[in-house]
Formats: C-alpha cells, structure tokens, sequence
C-alpha cells in the first residue's frame, strides 16, 4: 500500500487521479472484508495464510502488463520508453499534448535531479521544498493513524454497549459494510471538491462529531434511567459510525493522494517509507493510549483525545497543504507548502 500511491499518482490524469484513489480504497477494503470471511470461515489461522499467500502469487502474472511510471523512467534517463509510457497513458489525447505534457515532466524532473545531485542528502532535506512537503506528510500520517479508526475497528466488541438488535460480536461486521460504502463514496468526492477545503471541512466535522461522541458515553455511562440509557446507547452508535464513515469516505483517502502529490519525486520514496514507520508508531501509540485512558478515565477520555487529534489535523491542513486537485505534480511542487513560504526557494527551512 506503499507503492501503490505513488505509482497513481505519477501515471494518473490530474483530472481523474482523486477517482482512481477512491478505487483504490474501494479495493483495499473488499480485500480486507475477503479476509476476514476467508478467516472465518476456515476457522484456521495456519489455513488463512496459505490461503492468502497464495491469492498474492495471483498478482504476479499481471506485471508484464504494468505501465511504469514516465517520472521514473526519466530520473533513470529512460526518455524514449518515458514517451512510449506516457503515450499508452494517455490514449485519446493528440500528439501535440502528449509532447507537451512529456517535456513538461522532463523539465520538472531534471530540475528536481540537479538540485538533489548539487547537495549532499542532509542539504537536500533542509531545502524548504523538499522539507516542508515531508513533515507536512508526516504529521498527517502520524495524527490520521492515531484519531481512533484503527482502535475503533480493533476494539469494537469493547466500546460499543450491547443491543437488542446487535451483539457486541456483529460489530466488527457492521463497520466492514460501513467502510465498504463509505469507500463506495470516496470515488466520488475526491475530485468532487477542491481537496484542502475538503480536509479541513473533514476535520472539522471530525472534531465535533468525536466531542459528541465523547459527552455522549460519559452521560450514558453514569445514567440510570433505563430509557435515557437506551437513547444514548443509539446515539453513540450512530455517532461512532458517522466518524467512521467520514473517515473511510475523505480522511484516509485524501492523505493517500496527498501524500503522493506533495512529496517531491525526487525522494517520494525515502518520504513514503517515513511516512510508513510514523503510521506504524501513531497505530502503537494509539493502542497504549486507548488502553491507558480506558483503565483509569473511561472510554469517554479516549474519544476527548481523539477530538483533540482531529483538531490537529484541521490546524496542520490549513497551515501545510496546498489545493493540489487537477493539478499535475510539477505544477503542485511549484505551490506553496506553508504559510508565506515560497516553495521554490533553495534556501535551508527555517
């Protein structure tokens, strides 16, 4: 899932590169919901990693056919097969636009080469352009993996209170369905709406929808009224599933095409695999602040704590990123990152 994404985002039209990360996210998760039937069914775990195992060798026979990246193909000084790459890409477009489109990648590729190949790799880094693209992507990496979804999915038979419609063991299912729908979504809101204010506007929404979510498990768990207690019951839940809904539909998405327009080509790899450990280290930091707060304060104290996160999130949206819809990725590096940055300056980041 690493690869994936800047592999979209290099070879995908600016005009439909939303559309094809909401498909991405689409599949993403009917492979999830796979495995988890598959494992259910098999009642095995020995079983299920054969099994899977087995479906990856599936993707081996479709790599004759992959186009590679024109990006790439001319970092490596590939020009004629970058042109032969981008022509089968563009299928339906004239000539003339093809050449242009090709010299304008060209150009912007072997600007951001000799700016890298005149510095030594520490230099590079500290360029306001290369570095205010990378922590921009990784505080978004790190504060989207810790605002609750990967603790909502994982500890699901724990936070949500039992039903007379659904046991605690069917919510793990009902969140798949959600996921899977709100996926469905995001194919259509990506390149629907300009994509910064779609972030913010997310976030935002985020935030209050988890300070409901907070208030309303504190005041249903010291609720004594069976009929007050079975009204907030269905509001958290509702709640809960909003949140998630919201954040399968434009969170997760928007930072996966965002991650792989900002990033300078010229280290889109070294950012991902960055951006990659950050996700790994905010999903453990998660786990042990969830665990923590539900011991000593509550479930209540965790969706405060991911209140605050989304709120994090909507402050660095509106200080880093850029609008990059319909944009290509030379005409993205070229916006500024940040406030009263000029993204196409050369000195050190400040």
């Amino acid at each position: 899932m690493s690869t994936g994404p800047n592999t979209i985002g290099e070879i995908s039209s600016p005009k439909y590169r939303g559309y094809f990360f909401g498909l991405l996210k689409v599949l993403g998760t009917m492979g999830h919901i796979m495995e988890g039937l598959l494992a259910s069914v098999s009642s095995s775990y020995s079983v299920t990693v054969y099994s899977t195992t087995a479906l990856t060798f599936l993707f081996f026979p479709t790599i004759p056919w992959m186009i590679e990246s024109p990006y790439h193909l001319i970092t490596v000084s590939k020009y004629d097969e970058a042109k032969r790459s981008l022509t089968s890409l563009r299928k339906g477009r004239s000539e003339s636009e093809i050449s242009a489109e090709y010299e304008s990648i060209k150009q912007f590729v072997e600007e951001e080469r000799s700016k890298k190949l005149s510095r030594n790799l520490l230099q590079y880094l500290t360029m306001r352009s290369t570095f205010k693209p990378l922590i921009c992507c990784v505080l978004l990496n790190f504060l989207i993996f810790a605002n609750g979804t990967s603790v909502l999915s994982i500890y699901a038979t724990l936070i949500f209170p039992p039903t007379e419609y659904f046991s605690q063991s069917s919510y793990p299912l009902i969140l798949a369905i959600v996921q899977l729908a709100s996926s469905m979504a995001s194919v259509l809101l990506i390149d629907a709406f300009p994509r910064r204010q779609l972030f913010m506007l997310s976030a935002f929404s985020s935030f209050l929808i988890q300070s409901c979510n907070g208030i309303v498990y504190y005041e249903y768990s010291i609720a004594s009224d069976e009929q007050q207690r079975y009204v907030l019951q269905w509001t958290f839940l509702l709640g809960a599933l909003m949140f998630w809904a919201l954040s399968q539909a434009v969170m997760d998405p928007l930072n996966m095409a965002l991650r792989s327009e900002i990033l300078p080509v010229s280290i889109r790899g070294l950012g991902t695999s960055i951006c990659a450990i950050c996700q790994s280290m905010s999903a453990v930091l998660c786990y042990q602040v969830f665990t923590f707060a539900q011991t000593n304060f509550g479930t209540a104290m965790n969706f405060a704590v991911f209140a605050i996160d989304s709120l994090l999130i909507l402050v660095v949206v509106y200080l880093f990123v850029p609008e990059t819809r319909g944009k290509t990725l030379a005409e993205v590096q070229k916006c500024d990152i940040g406030i009263g940055l000029n993204n196409d300056s050369n000195e050190p980041a400040r």
